[in-house]
């Protein structure tokens, strides 16, 4: 179970596990605070520790994921990268290991968009389906979308050429921000803009999109 406490506005998301060790133990993962404890020790000093440590840990929580050269980051989770030359492109995901085919003209950052560009179609093409029969209430019908590689934003919406480009960084993050970022970009085909009546379309058709949101602005990628 995943708990959370909050402390001059911001919040850590904790998760404790009950073992037999000897020693209490804090392990750090994206956004998450996973506690290791015997039984014995008090749920009350592990909440004074959290208090007294609590910018230290905020801090370690939400700092940008670091990457080792042979790890790759895809939909919010840390994969073993191995990569192979060969005359075309492809790669075989198993387990938590991605194994990537690389034609020797590409470069690996540009195999690695090639990756993620298909993968993020992919997804998106997985989700169509609940987006379509939520849009569905609001009149809307789905259009045609691409992925390009831009990091001045996640998702943009064309109205009049009915059309949304996604950025490729969606494939680095956890689903959730994608799903967000699909919503919010189909509500503007209602409400161009930032409005009390944009938010209001939104909340139908993601009714937690304001805390998914929230932590999509801490997220750094």
């Amino acid at each position: 179970m995943i708990h959370t406490y909050t402390k001059d506005g911001k919040t850590i998301k904790y998760q404790v596990i009950i073992k037999n060790n000897k020693h209490t133990y804090f392990h750090f993962k994206p956004e998450l605070l996973v506690i290791t404890k015997n039984k014995n020790v008090p749920m009350e000093r592990i909440l004074n520790i959290i208090e007294n440590e609590f910018d230290k840990f905020y801090q370690k929580l939400n700092k940008k994921i670091k990457l080792n050269s042979d790890e790759i980051l895809l939909f919010g989770k840390i994969l073993n990268l191995k990569v192979i030359d060969d005359s075309k492109f492809y790669y075989d995901i198993i387990d938590n290991k991605i194994i990537l085919y690389k034609p020797l003209k590409l470069t690996l950052a540009e195999a690695i968009n090639k990756l993620y560009k298909q993968e993020l179609t992919n997804k998106i093409l997985e989700l169509e389906p609940t987006v379509e029969m939520q849009i569905r209430k609001l009149n809307l019908e789905l259009v045609k979308f691409k992925i390009k590689d831009v990091k001045s934003y996640y998702g943009k919406c064309f109205i009049n050429k009915k059309e949304i480009i996604y950025s490729i960084k969606l494939a680095k993050l956890d689903p959730i921000f994608l799903e967000y970022v699909i919503y919010h970009e189909y509500s503007h085909f209602i409400e161009a803009n930032h409005s009390k009546k944009f938010y209001q379309v939104l909340e139908k058709l993601m009714p937690n999109y304001y805390e998914v949101q929230k932590k999509l602005k801490k997220v750094k990628v």
